[in-house]
């Protein structure tokens, strides 16, 4: 089956697939899904470059393996989140909330993680360069 770009369907099947929480046939590239209910989505392996995800809840989601570089996840609730080998090089976190989201072997570069709550995540063999983290970073 050929993958379809989410940003291309009519409004209404975006919001149908956005209710099914059915993703693997779609291209998210620069999908705009911010403020969405994800919760306990199954995201794994997604292409989700660029998209907006601002303030969407994606607690308890699937996202391992998705590529999420440049993604706007500022706001966004990953709480719980499997996020493990995810790329996130270039993801804005602002204020993201990550509290025991798994980010094992996820590649970390360029995040914006002012204001994240990193509390309780799981970090173990993540690929890792220079992180901007801002100020009152926690974990």
């Amino acid at each position: 089956m050929e993958k379809l770009i989410f940003k291309d369907l009519p409004i209404e099947q975006q919001q149908d697939i956005i209710k099914s929480r059915i993703f693997c046939d779609y291209y998210m590239i620069k999908a705009d899904l911010s403020y969405a209910n994800l919760r306990g989505a199954d995201l794994s392996g997604a292409n989700l470059r660029e998209a907006d995800l601002s303030g969407s809840d994606l607690s308890e989601a699937d996202l391992s393996g998705a590529d999420l570089r440049e993604a706007d996840l500022s706001g966004a609730d990953l709480s719980g989140a499997d996020l493990k080998g995810a790329d996130l090089k270039g993801a804005c976190l602002i204020y993201a909330n990550l509290r025991g989201a798994d980010l094992r072997e996820a590649y970390l570069s360029g995040e914006d993680l002012k204001g994240a709550d990193l509390s309780g995540g799981i970090f173990e063999r993540n690929v890792c360069e220079i992180l901007e983290m801002g100020e009152k970073f926690r974990i």
